[in-house]
């Protein structure tokens, strides 16, 4: 049975695959308190993004949810990512 990539792995495929994307793009670790996202993304044209980093088949916990409801309510654009699929929030 093949195993599950760990989180970590997803994470640096991500940031490997925005820095192809978006090569001018800030990505930094978003490390502020339990239940934020992973991850800031400051992209061109002033466009700002949170993202949090799930292994395939993880659902977001129910205070994640609400972080992301927070920034979002606030105006920001909010993501989970996965390496199978990328899904907004809402």
């Amino acid at each position: 049975m093949p195993r599950k990539p760990k989180e970590l792995s997803i994470e640096q495929h991500f940031v490997d695959e925005m820095k192809k994307a978006f090569p001018t793009a800030q990505l930094h670790k978003y490390e502020i308190r339990r239940s934020e996202p992973d991850r800031i993304c400051l992209l061109p044209g002033g466009r700002c993004v949170f993202v949090e980093l799930k292994r395939p088949g993880k659902d977001l916990r129910e205070e994640q949810v609400r972080a992301a409801k927070r920034l979002h309510d606030l105006g920001f654009e909010c993501f989970m990512a996965n390496t199978q699929r990328y899904r907004d929030w809402e």
